[in-house]
């Protein structure tokens, strides 16, 4: 069985995902709830990236991201389908691996586009220049929280994506 084809499994899920997907959406309008708001106050475009989406959506669409791909709760345990039609297990769970992060990559970089299009001004950085940058660290972002709570689930178990959550939202995010 081919790489690419075990790769549609954990992309299968976040395709098919209808109201599972709901906090994913719900935080990415946040995120550009904030953007519109700093756009009305004339706020730097940095701070809807940082204060909005770094600190709270991008942390939040990931771990939600992290339910679609791993309802098990961990990356072993939604590799456990690809076993069962031949998969090897190290190649099974790097697959549901890369797909978490490529899809949580995506999502982060659309939602870095997506704020700065919403706030960008006049004092911003060129508008151009500024879409790519934000996409791409967005992007780091998103792939970086995917990897956190795996390694999360991989320490704790199903309940560690949320204790790492909680101390991101606390030492980093939030505190």
């Amino acid at each position: 069985m081919s790489f690419f084809a075990l790769l549609s499994h954990p992309l299968g899920r976040v395709a098919r995902a209808r109201a599972a997907a709901l906090p994913v959406l719900a935080w990415a309008v946040f995120a550009v709830f904030v953007a519109a708001v700093a756009r009305t106050h004339a706020t730097p475009v940095f701070d809807a990236l940082t204060k909005g989406l770094g600190a709270v959506s991008l942390p939040l669409v990931a771990f939600a991201l992290f339910g679609l791909v791993c309802p098990e709760g961990t990356i072993a345990g939604a590799a456990k389908p690809l076993l069962f039609v031949g998969a090897p297990h190290a190649r099974a769970r790097v697959a549901v691996l890369l797909g978490l992060v490529g899809t949580t990559a995506l999502v982060g970089a659309a939602l870095g586009a997506a704020v700065v299009l919403v706030a960008h001004g006049p004092s911003d950085p060129p508008f151009g220049r500024d879409v790519a940058v934000s996409a791409g660290v967005s992007a780091l972002g998103g792939a970086a929280y995917a990897v956190y709570y795996a390694l999360g689930a991989a320490l704790f178990g199903a309940s560690g994506r949320g204790t790492f959550l909680v101390l991101d939202l606390v030492l980093g995010g939030l505190g």
